[in-house]
């Protein structure tokens, strides 16, 4: 890691590398007492990322679907409007990998694969609230009133807010827009 210099096993000459190291951990290991050697973290931390997890970026989940569906081979498909609802409200404990697994789970019913409440599996069911266990088709664009109540519920959180009203929050975005609601004034 240090000389960018390797011996190959069993052989007598040394050849220099030119190599870009990638690693990753859901470990903090920048903090003081981690843990993790400290000469080894030095050597590897060249450039620093720090990523929030899934849970934390509900709006990356709908490119984050994209991209796993691409990856597994699925040309068309289609997320049940409950199971959507599910996996936004859902903790998302996996991160990534629980993604990937709902979607490899999906890929397995053919070229047309429909995510549903079957997709996301027993674990992923148990962790649904009841507000999303009772599928309610909305009807246009919500009431101004009602947005505000959402907003002022969530104390301007827009992705709080969506959440509760079962939409994403650039849908809710584009509603606020029209009612001339500005969810900054919502915000303590």
């Amino acid at each position: 890691l240090e000389t960018g210099k390797v011996t190959p096993l069993g052989g007598t000459k040394t050849a220099e590398l030119d190599v870009r190291w990638l690693a990753a951990t859901n470990r903090q290991l920048m903090q003081e007492g981690d843990g993790f050697r400290a000469d080894l973290l030095h050597r590897l931390a060249g450039v620093v990322f720090q990523l929030p997890p899934v849970r934390e970026r509900r709006e990356d989940l709908g490119l984050l679907l994209a991209h796993l569906l691409v990856a597994a081979g699925v040309k068309k498909a289609s997320v049940h409007p409950l199971a959507g609802r599910a996996l936004v409200n859902n903790p998302l404990t996996g991160n990534v990998r629980q993604l990937r697994n709902i979607v490899q789970r999906a890929a397995h019913a053919g070229a047309e694969v429909i995510i549903d409440m079957e997709a996301l599996g027993v674990l992923e069911q148990g962790a649904v609230p009841a507000s999303a266990e009772v599928e309610r088709p909305r009807a246009g664009v919500p009431e101004k009133a009602e947005l505000e109540k959402v907003l002022t519920a969530a104390r301007g959180n827009v992705a709080q807010a969506a959440r509760a009203l079962g939409t994403s929050a650039r849908q809710l975005y584009r509603w606020l827009d029209r009612a001339g609601v500005d969810p900054e004034s919502f915000r303590a």
